[in-house]
């Protein structure tokens, strides 16, 4: 880190908040996921003194929002101040309550977008994230020197907004922040989750923050529910209503989840009831540890004589799912009809 970082930190000792040195675990499997092995080690930092909030830690490759990282924001205040007998106004904005949204604004850290509105659940663009963590040297670090060489860092320097222009050209001389590696900045493009810890971690470095070093990332479990996934169950032969054996096949639950966002579903078997096959298809989408399942179609082949008749395209309501990926790999799936059932599924390889 530069020296101008260093007189961060020095103005952090100087008002007596520097951090007390922390007895750190060993690295070990994270507890945030889907994440960039690149950013691992930052990651781990920002976990062990508290960064990452809950909200982010699902899915770190997703895009921030404005709601994460006022959060994240708030986090790191308090990781150098008691921000408790601050007054939080719920009536600040019109659209949100959050109460750190609001500690983060009374930390004269976040802004609204006009019109009495935060806009939590937008995207947090890079210069709006340059803005909230140049703000934040300014409240944490009021004698630190933000000075910055007057120069062109990058080729679309002219289209970042006046306000974030000398926040992105500080913390980016002081390699808080940086560009996008072809000349450019982006200025209105959106932030990955990881990439707004990192930026975070690393402000709380140049700050006077404690962290561990971490240099190796642990294997990770692929955590993409794109794929082919199976329930436990018998080997079974299905057979058409003339008892025509169709195929040999596993009978359980499978989905396939593709990456264009349409989905597959079976259940298939034999019981004393029904035999056959039971499809759903249809679009998904996943919202932190929910599976959204739309426009669902069904159809039922039945297997063997005396069943129910075949049909297709049979409308059915929107489903939803509950996902939790398991450290061995498993995806532990709850159909979200207030029963509780959980199924544990296995990914599998098979052509369609």
């Amino acid at each position: 880190m530069k020296a101008k970082m260093i007189a961060l930190a020095a103005a952090l000792c100087l008002a007596a908040i520097c951090m007390p040195q922390i007895a750190f675990a060993e690295a070990k499997a994270a507890d945030y996921r889907n994440y960039s092995d690149w950013a691992y080690p930052e990651l781990e930092k920002a976990e062990s003194v508290g960064l990452i909030t809950d909200r982010v830690r699902g899915n770190m490759k997703a895009n921030v929002t404005r709601e994460e990282f006022a959060e994240l924001m708030a986090n790191l205040g308090e990781s150098f101040y008691d921000l408790s007998s601050l007054e939080l106004n719920p009536n600040t904005f019109t659209d949100t309550q959050n109460p750190r949204i609001l500690l983060a604004y009374e930390m004269a850290v976040v802004n609204g977008v006009g019109g009495g509105r935060f806009d939590p659940n937008g995207n947090a663009t890079r210069e709006q994230i340059a803005a909230m963590l140049g703000r934040a040297v300014l409240v944490l670090a009021p004698d630190a020197d933000t000075t910055y060489d007057v120069r062109r860092m990058f080729t679309d320097q002219d289209q970042i907004a006046p306000y974030a222009l000398p926040f992105v050209l500080y913390l980016t001389q002081y390699e808080v922040i940086g560009g996008m590696g072809d000349g450019r900045f982006a200025p209105t493009e959106p932030c990955t989750r990881e990439q707004a810890v990192v930026m975070t971690v690393r402000l709380y470095e140049a700050l006077g923050g404690a962290v561990p070093e971490v240099t190796t990332p642990p294997a990770q479990v692929n955590q993409s529910i794109v794929g082919s996934w199976s329930s436990e169950g018998p080997n079974v032969d299905y057979f058409d209503a003339y008892g025509k054996l169709i195929q040999s096949a596993y009978s359980g639950t499978y989905y396939r989840f593709n990456a264009d966002g349409t989905f597959k579903y079976m259940l298939g078997g034999s019981g004393w009831v029904a035999s056959g096959l039971l499809l759903w298809q249809g679009r998904y989408a996943v919202s932190g540890n929910t599976i959204a399942l739309t426009g669902i179609k069904e159809s039922w082949s039945p297997f063997g004589s005396g069943q129910q008749a075949a049909y297709s395209d049979k409308s059915v309501a929107d489903a939803r799912l509950l996902f939790v990926f398991e450290a061995d790999g498993r995806l532990t799936l709850t159909e979200d009809d207030n029963i509780g059932i959980e199924k544990s599924f296995y990914r599998i390889n098979q052509q369609e």
